[in-house]
């Protein structure tokens, strides 16, 4: 390969993610405070422990190498919930054509304190309940931020929540 100019050449490919411009000071503080929330509505969603940490991984190296454009957007931590979303979502749609979903939810993640039945149960709702019903209740996030990360309206979000709260009111495992 020729060299042209203008060319950048790193022999240490860890030198780009490792090193961060000075401008970046303010990502390790919101990577510390987002990681842990990303991670876990991911592996409520996929089931897959390694999964889930890959997709967040993937989301936070690219808000990392987007820094200064992603750092200004209004709303950062939606953007790397919907990039950790979508890296999972491929991740599933491969694993999905290879092995059967035979592990639920509550087998393999240790969810928030409270009723395992509460949980199973919302293992068995439709992905897209399922996904608005951890978004909100395990990640906390609002109506709002949910339609933003799902890029979904807020309408869509509302209708999901209450027909996944009714289906969950109206299942006899769910302690009332």
């Amino acid at each position: 390969m020729i060299a042209r100019e203008g060319d950048v050449h790193h022999t240490d490919p860890t030198e780009l993610i490792l090193s961060p411009p000075t401008t970046n000071a303010e990502f390790g503080d919101w990577y510390a405070a987002t990681y842990p929330n990303v991670v876990r509505a991911v592996l409520a969603l996929t089931r897959d422990p390694a999964a889930a940490e890959d997709a967040a991984a993937d989301a936070f190296t690219k808000a990392f190498t987007r820094w200064s454009s992603v750092s200004e957007m209004s709303d950062p931590s939606a953007w790397v919930y919907r990039v950790a979303v979508n890296s999972a979502k491929l991740s599933w749609r491969r694993a999905r054509r290879r092995l059967s979903r035979s592990t639920r939810t509550s087998d393999v993640v240790s969810m928030p304190e409270g009723d395992t039945d509460l949980w199973r149960a919302v293992d068995e709702l439709p992905h897209r309940q399922r996904q608005v019903v951890v978004l909100r209740y395990v990640s906390g996030l609002t109506e709002p931020r949910i339609a933003a990360v799902l890029k979904i309206s807020v309408g869509a979000v509302s209708a999901s929540l209450t027909t996944a709260r009714r289906k969950l009111a109206n299942d006899s495992r769910v302690v009332r």
